[in-house]
């Protein structure tokens, strides 16, 4: 079993290769601007071995919107002009002596917003992946405490500490229309474990259940899930990517439940008490209202930050910072 440090470590990692892969996606989308990025991991046939062009000739920039490629075999120039004609690139190679030269046209409007969509969805990925780390970590970490696999010298030893910052409460959010007004932790998970499928099973009418939730990695489903202990059991109908999509959600569907950080709830949708207890910064900050999850800033035991990450730390922890935390839509524990 690793240990919280080996976690830490691998996480960490991934992290960075996830980052690292986003980076490498970018670099080959064509925008218009000449990046040798573009084309150093294209394939090209070296004598019957598939080879990234990168290894078979110096790439380079001459302009803005010119890529240069001088092969170090000139019998390759056909060969890479046609990997380049064959790729999904766009691009139309011109060979000068022992140069193959690549003019990237002008971007137009429909290139424009085609390269949004794609940074959008690249960026979007790779969000969830990270969120995925950090709750597989959690989870590692969660399991070794619970199996008291981490002594106290460990827990120690990993040198982390965490300051509660804020708290967020997460609404349990239905359609103006549904008459339930209430319902416990117990029954909130029995719902999205699909054992409570129709409304009428909590006092409701008579109509099933549509379950909206966020999608995997999102704090805000791992706050929820951990409370109401659905932890990879969740029946999901949809799975949205935000908290303004899931409240938009439930306000169009009669039948639809969802859940929703408090501060972005609005009178669209009706938020409900959990154990006869009404959602509220109140509520919220005094512990009775139990779904809620806390913000942490993590800092490393013995080790001293820098004056202005000192700076930072001693003010969002203290009483002057209570504005800002709660014109953010959490409840500021000081």
């Amino acid at each position: 079993m690793a240990t919280i440090s080996e976690i830490q470590q691998n996480t960490e990692y991934k992290m960075k290769r996830t980052v690292e892969t986003l980076e490498d996606h970018f670099k080959k989308l064509r925008t218009g601007r000449a990046s040798t990025g573009l084309v150093e991991n294209l394939t090209v046939d070296y004598y019957g071995s598939p080879t990234p062009l990168s290894q078979v000739g110096n790439l380079g920039v001459s302009d803005a919107r010119t890529i240069t490629i001088q092969p170090w075999d000139r019998k390759m120039i056909p060969v890479i002009e046609k990997a380049i004609l064959k790729s999904d690139l766009g691009l139309n190679p011109a060979t000068s002596g022992d140069t193959i030269r690549i003019p990237l046209p002008p971007l137009t409007e429909e290139r424009r917003r085609e390269i949004t969509k794609v940074v959008r969805g690249d960026g979007e990925e790779a969000k969830v992946a990270i969120r995925n780390l950090r709750r597989e970590a959690n989870e590692a970490v969660k399991r070794l405490l619970k199996d008291k696999e981490v002594s106290e010298d460990e827990e120690k030893k990993s040198g982390l500490k965490e300051t509660t910052l804020a708290l967020d409460g997460i609404a349990i959010i239905v359609n103006p229309q549904n008459k339930v007004e209430d319902l416990d932790v117990e029954t909130i998970g029995k719902i999205y474990t699909g054992e409570i499928k129709n409304w009428k099973e909590v006092g409701g009418d008579d109509a099933e259940i549509v379950l909206i939730g966020r999608e995997a990695g999102s704090g805000t489903r791992d706050g929820f899930e951990s409370i109401t202990k659905t932890e990879d059991k969740c029946k999901y109908g949809q799975e949205l990517t935000s908290t303004g999509d899931v409240i938009t959600t439930v306000s169009q569907n009669p039948n639809a439940i969802g859940y929703a950080s408090l501060a972005a709830v609005k009178d669209n949708v009706k938020a409900l008490s959990v154990g006869k207890v009404k959602p509220t910064e109140e509520t919220v900050k005094d512990g009775s209202y139990v779904v809620q999850r806390p913000f942490v800033l993590v800092t490393k035991e013995g080790k001293a930050l820098s004056d202005t990450a000192q700076k930072f730390f001693d003010y969002v922890t203290s009483a002057d910072a209570s504005q800002i935390i709660s014109d953010a839509g959490a409840v500021p524990v000081k």
